[in-house]
């Protein structure tokens, strides 16, 4: 790794929160990569608190913008926090068991022990972590031989993949404590690096940043509370704004080289599907796809005018399917029903899956897309890219037996439970945001609601002035609420297991 003298053209930024952080972090993985881009970085590492769940929308948004996307996480690690970077697919690897591993042992606090980290951190960079950090506490508290212990412990757990963290967030008494973390790296042959530990985008977006905190904490607005920002400090700096704050410049340049060594992609040009069984005599998924709906035609459609006009939709929905080359995706779903019904458990496809003869020979739906008008091109069509949606309900209480039998059938590869990212609605985004104005609970969740649309969005929350007005009266405080719901349109509030 070529850590090179000052070169104040390359900084990049190591360490931001998104509002994946969940209650935590101001801004969207968007508005970070958006003010990265004003600010002229050429890259940028997301480090959500104990997450990895924004990113995929990271990565995206950097692609688009033409910046490298950095994967990481923070997380805390015996009650501070620490940063892991990961380098490689391998370090992603080694960073989601560590998350999950955390969440599973204590989902209301999630922790990460210096134990599991000794173990296992394989591909991953590890910097010592922002304002709260462990290391820099010590050094805050003059506890400078305990700080050099505990650093000297941390780089033996992963010798040249540590890294000293110097935040400038302009806090009283920082000067002394950068120069000691500096001191602190270079005592121990260790590079130090250059961050603002991030919250939020811009100056602007601090009023998001603490009302999420807020709720999180259920504190008012008059209330105090250790866990609160100290300042509004904590936005995406550019390098000209940053470096007056950092005493060792070369850590401005040494960001920059560690990020020219995490390459992860999590965004594949292709998927490599889960295989389907392919029975002796068929030389390709294609082929079999076609003999099985042939032979169900006549079964489906004893009438010989229904048969023709099945006959037609079906070779329109075959051209389609085999020039996007889905057809073993097809046989894949029949796969998981074959084995539902086989153990007695029921099973039914639904959606727009419906619309296609295919799914109904297959007995992956039983409502036949003739008989009703049903469109295909509504479920798939020759511009789609990806594989088409199938939606299959399973027996709830036996739902747990096809997806062990899935696990064992195509691996841990190709198999996976997927996340909700429940975003704030207009009644939940009022709640919280009256409940933190110092609105009574009452009026706040019984009152307000029944005048909200249940379908609503924050961004419409002006439409029901009036409305609103009328439950909590024309106080001083009804313009601020308004303001700060708007505030939380597209914001993830929790995640939640989907039934899929």
């Amino acid at each position: 790794m070529d850590f090179s003298k000052e070169r104040r053209s390359s900084f990049v930024h190591l360490h931001t929160w998104s509002w994946f952080s969940f209650l935590r972090g101001g801004s969207s993985p968007q508005a970070l990569v958006e003010q990265a881009v004003r600010n002229g970085q050429t890259a940028l590492a997301l480090t959500d608190w104990m997450t990895v769940a924004g990113a995929v929308q990271f990565q995206v948004a950097a692609r688009k913008a033409g910046i490298k996307a950095i994967v990481g996480a923070e997380v805390q690690l015996e009650g501070h926090p620490l940063v892991l970077l990961c380098a490689d697919q391998t370090g992603y690897a080694t960073l989601n068991r560590l998350l999950t591993g955390a969440h599973l042992q204590d989902r209301e606090n999630p922790e990460v022990s210096l134990e599991q980290l000794s173990d296992d951190n394989g591909g991953l960079f590890i910097l010592t972590g922002g304002v709260e950090g462990r290391l820099r506490q010590l050094v805050m508290g003059n506890r400078y031989e305990e700080a050099m212990l505990w650093l000297e412990h941390l780089a033996d757990i992963a010798p040249k993949r540590v890294f000293v963290e110097l935040v400038a967030h302009r806090l009283e008494d920082e000067p002394r404590v950068l120069n000691q973390l500096t001191a602190l790296a270079r005592g121990l042959n260790l590079h130090a690096v250059a961050t603002n530990a991030a919250r939020y985008a811009t100056p602007q977006d601090f009023i998001t940043h603490d009302l999420l905190n807020r709720i999180r904490l259920k504190i008012r607005y008059d209330e105090p509370h250790p866990e609160l920002p100290l300042n509004d400090e904590a936005w995406l700096k550019s390098l000209d704004e940053l470096y007056p704050l950092i005493p060792d410049p070369n850590a401005l340049a040494n960001a920059a080289a560690l990020a020219a060594e995490c390459e992860v992609n999590l965004l594949p040009g292709e998927i490599t599907p889960p295989g389907a069984l392919l029975p002796l005599g068929f030389g390709h998924y294609n082929d079999y796809l076609v003999y099985l709906c042939r032979e169900a035609l006549p079964r489906r459609y004893p009438d010989p005018l229904r048969l023709a006009r099945a006959e037609a939709i079906l070779a329109h929905e075959l051209s389609i399917i085999t020039t996007l080359d889905v057809a073993e995706f097809f046989l894949v779903v029949r796969e998981v029903m074959e084995y539902a019904r086989s153990r007695g458990i029921r099973c039914a496809g639904r959606g727009s899956a419906a619309n296609s003869i295919v799914a109904y020979l297959l007995d992956i739906t039983t409502v036949c897309p003739l008989e009703h008008r049903l469109l295909f091109e509504r479920f798939l069509h020759a511009g789609r890219q990806g594989t088409p949606d199938i939606d299959v309900d399973f027996d709830t209480a036996r739902r747990d037996e096809v997806i062990d039998w899935m696990i064992r059938r195509w691996t841990i590869s190709h198999t996976a439970m997927t996340a909700n990212v429940n975003q704030y609605r207009l009644r939940s985004a009022v709640r919280d945001v009256a409940k933190v104005l110092g609105w009574s609970a009452q009026t706040a969740t019984h009152q307000a609601t029944r005048v909200l649309d249940g379908h609503g969005d924050p961004e419409e929350v002006r439409t029901y002035r009036a409305a609103l007005a009328g439950v909590l009266g024309q106080v001083p405080l009804l313009e601020p609420l308004l303001a700060l719901v708007e505030r939380l349109q597209g914001c993830p509030r929790n995640l939640s297991l989907h039934s899929g």
